[in-house]
């Protein structure tokens, strides 16, 4: 995870590592990285309602052919070499990552767990799974899929309308009670976590009347969050 400062004339990017609040204590680090493997992160703080705007980067080093695996490392020598010096930095830390050795010790040291494509849609209904269901949208930014944190719900859509459409019926007041009743009644039972997103999914065609009418609403909500906040 890393701040994105700028692009150099020979294509590379220039990022600083995000310390604060890490878990285990690492060292500051400015590299010079490939861009093809940097993206925009979305973290918890950053989605509210209508509102989904990333504050940071994150190198995510996957396979372009199936995003659950880490790129190949020859590959990574002579695709990425600036990247892969840059993670060799943290090799002892991330093998030591609990999820790397319990379920990705077959995987290059870098690789990053429960990534799959659907992680990489251009667009995407996102919300917490630590607070209230606010859910926003996410498009591409810059030409490149944001990547939710692993506290981000997501539901990945194959459009900016299907999206918008499915956000609107995430934040509509129907839903919200269905979810709280849900996520009361699990608690209680079975002192359960998840969210309703999880049960099995159906598929949505917004192709009813009411389908665009709410989807352009949304998408104008959006338009006023960004505005409130003074983002694009």
């Amino acid at each position: 995870m890393g701040e994105h400062h700028r692009e150099r004339p020979d294509g590379l990017v220039v990022v600083t590592n995000i310390t604060e609040g890490a878990k285990h204590e690492v060292e500051s680090v400015q590299a010079p990285l490939e861009k093809d493997l940097l993206f925009p992160l979305l973290r918890s703080r950053d989605v509210s309602r209508w509102h989904a705007v990333p504050s940071a980067f994150i190198v995510a080093p996957q396979s372009v052919d199936d995003r659950k695996h880490g790129t190949p490392i020859p590959t990574m020598k002579t695709k990425y070499a600036k990247t892969l010096q840059y993670l060799e930095r943290f090799k002892e830390l991330l093998e030591s990552r609990p999820a790397y050795v319990k379920f990705l010790k077959h995987e290059p040291y870098y690789a990053l767990y429960d990534i799959k494509n659907y992680t990489f849609a251009q667009w995407k209904v996102v919300w917490t799974r630590v607070a209230a269901i606010e859910a926003a949208v996410t498009g591409p930014l810059d030409g490149k899929p944001i990547v939710p944190q692993e506290t981000i719900t997501l539901i990945d859509v194959p459009s900016n309308r299907e999206a918008h459409f499915i956000a609107s019926l995430v934040n509509a007041v129907p839903f919200q009670y269905a979810a709280a009743a849900i996520l009361t009644r699990r608690w209680q039972e079975y002192g359960y976590t998840g969210h309703p997103a999880e049960h099995p999914r159906a598929k949505v065609r917004p192709e009813g009347r009411a389908a665009p009418a709410a989807g352009g609403v949304v998408q104008t909500a959006h338009k006023m969050r960004r505005s409130w906040n003074g983002t694009k």
